[in-house]
């Protein structure tokens, strides 16, 4: 096969490093484009479009789309893929989203830092919501701090992508990044199953007078 396939991470996407390199390969697929991700158009196609205010305790949180029941099982499935293999595009299509309900919510007012929900039974350092919170700051033009690390008691023994009621519950947070301290956040999260994840990041942010307002994309 010769040259190992080498990526690299561009303002345009991932492009192959030595195509750069080999202009008579690169013009091969100048005729072609990408092809949507189709779990992110059949999410987008099919979850109802609304933004909406949920409870957990004294926390309130928002999402910008909510599930379909009579097609919830087949979300669900794509929403797994989504985070198996994020894309950039995806990514920025889902924070472009976001952005547009915060902006709302505030009416305008600006936020001072964006957060990430941490990753509870995955485990991963930049889960899917770090890395949509990562192209929500940079449309806000805004620092992320990732100022929370999570967990759950069964990570150890689990990991997992699934954000199931029964895992949610044993989530935990903890604050790791001071630069939070006193300043407006955005925390942002992929899907908000019962806010569990929520309640308990705005408590650990709460510790240091960070007042936040939470939106995820789905609930």
């Amino acid at each position: 096969m010769g040259q190992a396939t080498q990526w690299f991470f561009s303002e345009n996407g991932y492009s192959f490093k030595h195509m750069q390199k080999c202009p008579e390969r690169a013009r091969l697929f100048l005729e072609y484009s990408a092809s949507p991700d189709p779990n992110l158009l059949f999410l987008d196609q099919t979850l109802l479009q609304r933004v909406k205010v949920h409870k957990r305790g004294a926390t309130s949180y928002f999402s910008v789309r909510a599930w379909r029941q009579n097609v919830r099982e087949l979300q669900l499935k794509a929403m797994r893929n989504l985070k198996r293999t994020p894309s950039e595009e995806n990514a920025q299509h889902i924070a472009s989203e976001i952005v547009a309900a915060a902006r709302l919510l505030t009416n305008g007012a600006a936020y001072d830092c964006v957060c990430p929900v941490p990753a509870g039974s995955s485990g991963k350092t930049n889960n899917f919501a770090t890395i949509i919170a990562w192209y929500v700051a940079r449309e806000l033009n805004l620092p992320m701090y990732r100022a929370l690390q999570g967990c759950t008691m069964a990570a150890s023994a689990h990991k997992s992508t699934s954000s199931h009621p029964m895992q949610s519950r044993h989530f935990r947070s903890k604050l790791v990044d001071a630069r939070v301290r006193e300043k407006f956040c955005l925390l942002v999260d992929d899907v908000a199953t019962t806010g569990v994840h929520f309640e308990r990041c705005t408590a650990q942010l709460a510790k240091m007078g960070s007042p936040a307002v939470c939106v995820c994309w789905i609930a």
